[in-house]
């Protein structure tokens, strides 16, 4: 067991902790443990500096560790190519620190846990900068360090696996500290508002130097305190050394003696804390490696399967929900991760869940069980999914608590008030800026960029373009995707305006002009596992496109844009299924603006450029997602039907049919929108989805399989295949559901 983390398969008991040369041991290890917690706390409370000020003075692993993490932190925030160089130097210097004390801690045969094998928190460290640093190496634009990357995050795989199977085997149902309460994530949010090192000296200056001249007894009792103090700093309250009741104090260690560091159970303070930072620390990790390897397209899964990587997503769902339950920084990553998990595969998937049979149609999931059994399974129903939802409100309620200054809850809140369609409230959150400036800078372009996307939807567009530009002094994630949005923007509010405000028309089809001659010498310089990043792609394609037909056609290249691209960004953010009515009927409108006159759902005006057959495909299907939104289904599909799918296949019947009875098609991929195909394919889906429901299930499977059998690589295949699967995981669930 544990061979890939060093341990070995047999060894002589530990030795006892009342020794007190081992019990000052491990309340050093747990002092430099909390000091590391509470700089990833003010981290995620958006005060790094006062993090980094925190962890100057000190060169324990945990603080190695916290540094990396908080590099890390910044890094993916980000996407800076220095940014994500110093998040890898970094970590690797907590991996080196991780294997040094590991080996000491096996060697000297002394746990600082009260349950875990000796050097079990350092095989976890070690293991946590091992994955978190092959993250960070996926984000270089290096190919050799996208190749070091896979080999990084199949060992890290390798010892979470290992790790998880020791620790896992008879998990706790609760570790100290543990909570989710109000009034613990109010308390530690007084704690958070203090200054970082209000008082708390830390083992590296006073203590260590006094230790020497005192004796060991003394020495013991002062670290004691120390740790003591340092815990309640983060948790915003003292806590108990003494429980007359016999029960533990919430947050506090088990009663104590009156020696200050042993507990009444044999175990010496402190030890309970790497307990939970071990328990934690292997849940988050593994179960987000679980859960990521279960959702990511099928093609890339296989290769990872080959190669070892498995994913679970009900244990890896499981595992998180359990980690979302402790006040540390494995808490917060865990909550994250169902955050974003709940937000992207299941939310975003278009076939809804079904109801319960005799369940009430406003059932908000307010009631109902909410133990791990319960939440870690993909929701069955509609009614799953309001308590999964539920669960995740009171998750993120007590990190806004805890984390009064933090901008990344603050995102969080908005983006899941955006997913239940209230944009603008969303906004209203994202706005809020009386908790003062972001400091990290790279969260503040995050925050702006997710604003402007749901602005963008609320059809803000001098707002949006003016956010887009400012975006490029936030961030170097794609230059050429941000200049194109403005752009996009500018051209709308030129076509809005043609005619009522010939003056402010003129003046944003210049803007518009000048965003898009500069895409090239924005193009290609952001890079992912060194390729071109794919709305790089698609944004030069497009723009290369506009300017061939403006010089065929000698005209303006604002006015040799076909389709909508403002509307067409929509969709691929998911803004239709948020937009609401009265600006849906506003999208249906401004995409008829390039069609040709009379044809179905064009404007009454004459356009400068007549409609090519590739821009009517995108509009139709545009349109006509529009439409079934609005609930005309049926308009929807027809129009879906005679103008689009006739053009991007040719039924086969002679070659057979699908199991529902679809001929067999032959795709034509010629159209200059590699997406608009399988795109059309997946929409066809959903509509049967919307029209027949669970009778035609096998139809609705048919289409997404022909969508998803379009080709293996296409501009942006990996976002339409993620919604392609989605869907398909949603008709399995469903499918299994009805099979009972």
């Amino acid at each position: 067991m544990l061979k890939a983390l060093g341990f070995k398969s047999a060894s002589p008991s530990p030795a006892p902790v009342t020794d007190p040369k081992h019990a000052l041991g491990a309340l050093e290890d747990a002092v430099s443990l909390e000091r590391g917690l509470r700089a990833m706390d003010l981290v995620m409370d958006d005060r790094p500096s006062e993090a980094q000020k925190l962890l100057n003075d000190g060169s324990s692993t945990y603080d190695k560790l916290a540094r990396g993490v908080i590099a890390f932190i910044e890094a993916t925030l980000g996407f800076e190519a220095d940014a994500i160089k110093h998040a890898v130097d970094t970590l690797y210097e907590a991996e080196q620190a991780s294997q040094k004390d590991r080996s000491k801690a096996q060697k000297a045969n002394i746990r600082s846990s009260s349950r875990y094998a000796p050097g079990t928190e350092y095989a976890l460290t070690y293991a946590e900068a091992h994955l978190l640093g092959a993250i960070s190496l996926f984000l270089s634009e290096s190919m050799l360090d996208s190749a070091k990357a896979l080999l990084r995050l199949r060992k890290a795989y390798q010892m979470l696996d290992e790790l998880n199977r020791s620790v896992n085997t008879n998990p706790p149902s609760a570790l100290p500290y543990m909570s989710s309460s109000s009034s613990l994530a109010s308390s530690s949010a007084a704690s958070l508002s203090s200054t970082a090192n209000s008082g708390v000296q830390t083992p590296n200056s006073t203590h260590s130097s006094v230790d020497t001249k005192l004796s060991q007894t003394e020495a013991i009792q002062l670290k004691a305190k120390l740790f003591h103090e340092m815990k309640s700093k983060r948790f915003g309250r003292p806590l108990q050394t003494s429980n007359a009741d016999g029960q533990n104090g919430q947050n506090g260690e088990n009663g104590q003696t009156e020696d200050g560091y042993l507990i009444n159970d044999g175990t010496v303070a402190g030890q309970q804390s790497v307990d939970e930072f071990i328990q934690s620390g292997v849940d988050t990790m593994f179960g987000l490696l679980q859960l990521v390897i279960s959702i990511i397209p099928p093609g890339i899964g296989k290769v990872l399967s080959i190669v070892g990587f498995h994913g679970d997503k009900e244990n890896g769902l499981r595992m998180l929900w359990r980690a979302s339950k402790y006040t540390n920084i494995h808490g917060a990553i865990a909550l994250l991760a169902l955050l974003q998990f709940y937000d992207g595969p299941t939310q975003f998937s278009d076939i809804e869940l079904p109801k319960k049979a005799g369940s009430s149609s406003d059932s908000d999931g307010s009631s109902g069980e909410d133990d791990l059994t319960t939440v870690a399974k993909e929701p069955q129903s509609l009614e799953d999914l309001n308590r999964t939802k539920h669960n995740l409100e009171k998750g993120l309620k007590v990190m806004r608590s805890f984390y009064p200054r933090g901008a990344l809850w603050q995102l969080q809140e908005g983006r899941m008030v955006a997913s239940k369609g209230n944009l603008e409230k969303a906004v209203e959150i994202m706005n809020d800026t009386s908790s003062g400036p972001i400091e990290l800078k790279q969260l503040d372009g995050l925050m702006l960029f997710d604003k402007t996307i749901m602005m963008l939807v609320l059809h803000r567009f001098e707002d949006c373009a003016k956010n887009f530009i400012r975006l490029m002094n936030l961030n170097s994630w794609s230059h050429s995707l941000y200049m194109y949005l403005a752009g996009a923007c500018y051209v709308e509010i030129y076509r809005e305006n043609q005619q009522s405000n010939p003056e402010k028309a003129k003046e944003a089809k210049e803007k518009a002009k000048e965003c898009i001659e500069k895409i090239p010498s924005l193009f290609g310089k952001k890079r992912f596992m060194a390729k071109t990043m794919p709305f790089d792609v698609f944004v030069l394609r497009k723009m290369n496109q506009w300017k061939s037909t403006a010089q065929e056609k000698g005209l303006h290249i604002v006015d040799a844009i076909g389709t909508s691209p403002v509307n067409e960004a929509i969709y691929f953010w998911n803004g239709f299924n948020k937009m609401p009515q009265n600006l849906l009927e506003e999208s249906l409108r401004l995409l008829g603006y390039s069609g040709a006159p009379g044809s179905d759902y064009a404007s009454d005006h004459d356009p400068v450029l007549a409609e090519t057959e590739d821009e009517s495909i995108t509009r139709y299907i545009l349109q006509s997602i529009a439409l079934r939104q609005l609930g005309r289904v049926q308009e929807g599909v027809d129009l879906l039907d005679k103008h689009v799918m006739s053009k991007i296949w040719t039924p086969q019947p002679q070659k057979g049919t699908t199991k529902s009875g679809l001929p067999k098609v032959h795709y034509n991929k010629q159209y200059k929108d590699p997406w608009a195909g399988p795109t059309a394919i997946y929409e066809r889906g959903i509509f049967e989805w919307r029209i027949n429901g669970v009778q035609n299930a096998d139809r609705v499977r048919d289409y997404l399989d022909l969508a998803m059998n379009w080709a293996d690589d296409y501009e942006l295949s990996t976002r339409v295949m993620m919604r392609i699967k989605s869907g398909m995981d949603r008709l399995e669930l469903i499918a299994r559901q009805n099979s009972k």
